[in-house]
């Protein structure tokens, strides 16, 4: 069996407090008139990893990426995927308000980084599709609530949102009251997961599920297409964002090509 191809590393303008790099894989013998849709990651630094490259126990772990890309490529679901490590402060660049405890507020320049620095030069490089429904947003955690508010705040950039394991608890769950006073593109698809043991604690577990669930109902609620996945058994832990990330994928490809995932 041939190796799997390796991402390519795009050096970026450097920006205070932002990422300088990003890591592209494209398909077996990619042509750019093929016109892709592309794929967002954040938390890039764990999307590729290989096997050898993860330690043994703990954090972090590797989201499988080229693994899941490859799976569906030879499927003739042909994506781009951009993963896009985070910098120096992840809580202030994935976070839209501030924490009363942990900070944290700066990820409107997250995004504005995203939008107006990466993904033309993407675009320009690489040829790939630039409308909505070409592009999906995709982060976990803290990075799942980013690239939620990236779907409400651009929907006319991000149509595929992957928000896997959202830190609901962030800003006393101010995530709920923000989604419930907006109104949603009908257009946009939101693939929303967690596991059912994210918590430290039993009552943790059970609270993230909970809150997860009505999120999923408050984007339906606001007029998005959602999915809700929950995976039994899963942590909060790159392992069960790898679990999740085919389906993910496959949705958006799906969505991008005019199904419904």
């Amino acid at each position: 069996m041939s190796p799997l191809p390796l991402p390519e590393v795009l050096p970026l303008p450097v920006g205070a407090g932002g990422f300088d790099h990003a890591l592209i894989w494209t398909p077996p013998d990619f042509q750019p008139s093929e016109r892709l849709p592309v794929a967002y990651l954040l938390d890039g630094q764990n999307v590729f990893l290989r096997d050898e490259d993860v330690p043994e126990r703990g954090w972090p772990g590797s989201w499988k990426g080229v693994e899941a890309a490859s799976a569906l490529a030879a499927q003739g679901k042909r994506l781009v995927l951009v993963a896009v490590p985070h910098g120096a402060d992840r809580i202030a660049e994935y976070t839209m308000q501030p924490d009363p405890e942990h900070g944290g507020g700066d990820g409107a320049a997250t995004l504005a980084r995203l939008t107006h620095t990466l993904k033309p030069l993407i675009e320009s490089r690489y040829d790939t599709r630039t409308d909505a429904a070409g592009t999906a947003l995709i982060g976990s955690s803290l990075g799942g609530l980013l690239a939620l508010y990236g779907g409400m705040q651009q929907p006319h950039t991000f149509g595929f949102l992957g928000v896997l394991s959202p830190s609901m608890w962030w800003a006393d769950r101010a995530v709920l009251r923000d989604v419930a006073a907006i109104s949603l593109h009908s257009e946009q698809h939101y693939a929303v997961s967690t596991g059912d043991q994210e918590g430290r604690v039993q009552e943790g577990s059970a609270a993230q599920v909970a809150e997860t669930r009505a999120l999923h109902a408050a984007l339906v609620g606001a007029g998005a297409q959602a999915t809700l996945s929950i995976l039994p058994g899963g942590i909060h832990h790159e392992n069960t964002w790898a679990s999740h990330l085919p389906a993910v994928l496959d949705a958006f490809w799906t969505c991008a090509n005019g199904g419904e995932a």
